[in-house]
C-alpha cells in the first residue's frame, strides 16, 4: 500500500510540476512587457532614447511597434551574454544560461501578448495596418531562459540600419513577483 501511495504522489508531483513552457513564457512576458520595452516612447516617440532629446508628451492612444516574431539567438549574442554573466559572477544565471533554453518556442504569437499598455504590436506584414503613432523600430525577442525563480530575456531593438542594440534582462522571482535585477547592452549597431 505504501508503495502505491508513493508512486501515486510521485506521479502527481511530476504532473503538477510539468507546466507548459509556452504558457510560462507568455505569462512572464505579459507581466513584464512594459518593464522590458519601457514607456518613455509615449513621450518621445522613440524606443531608443537620444541624449538631450527634448521629451514632449505625445497625445496618442496607440503606439505601433513592429515585432519580429522569430525567436532565435545569434552565436555572437549568446557569447556576449555568457561573457557578461561570467564577468559579473552571476553563477545562478550563468547555470541557467548554460543549461540552455527550455522554451520550445520558435515563433512569438503576438495575439498572446495582452498587457502591452498603449503599444500595439504588429508583424512586418501587418505594420502597414497601424492606426496610431508608428514607432520606427523593430523589436526581436530572442529565445528566453526561464526557470521557476530566474529569467534571462535577450532582445534586439533596431531603429534604423545604423542604430540599435542587443541587450539582455535578468529577472528574479521575489515573493512570487518577477523583479528586474539587471539589464545590460551587449552589442551596439
Amino acid at each position: 500500500m505504501k508503495i502505491k501511495l508513493i508512486i501515486l504522489f510521485t506521479t502527481l508531483f511530476i504532473i503538477g510540476c510539468k507546466e507548459n513552457h509556452k504558457d510560462t513564457f507568455y505569462t512572464f512576458l505579459n507581466d513584464n512587457f512594459l518593464t522590458i520595452v519601457d514607456t518613455i516612447a509615449y513621450k518621445t516617440g522613440r524606443i531608443i532614447q537620444i541624449p538631450n532629446d527634448a521629451a514632449s508628451d505625445l497625445k496618442f492612444n496607440n503606439f505601433c511597434i513592429e515585432i519580429d516574431t522569430a525567436l532565435s539567438i545569434s552565436t555572437y549574442l549568446s557569447k556576449s551574454i555568457a561573457i557578461a554573466l561570467n564577468k559579473e559572477h552571476l553563477t545562478e544565471f550563468e547555470a541557467l544560461f548554460l543549461a540552455g533554453s527550455n522554451q520550445n518556442i520558435d515563433t512569438l504569437d503576438l495575439s498572446r501578448l495582452t498587457k502591452t499598455g498603449k503599444y500595439k504590436l504588429y508583424t512586418h506584414e501587418k505594420i502597414k495596418d497601424c492606426i496610431g503613432f508608428k514607432i520606427d523600430c523593430i523589436i526581436t525577442f530572442h529565445r528566453p531562459y526561464i526557470s521557476s525563480s530566474k529569467a534571462i530575456i535577450p532582445l534586439t531593438i533596431i531603429e534604423s540600419k545604423k542604430g540599435g542594440y542587443s541587450k539582455f534582462y535578468l529577472f528574479e522571482k521575489q515573493n512570487g513577483i518577477w523583479k528586474k535585477i539587471k539589464e545590460e547592452i551587449t552589442i551596439r549597431y
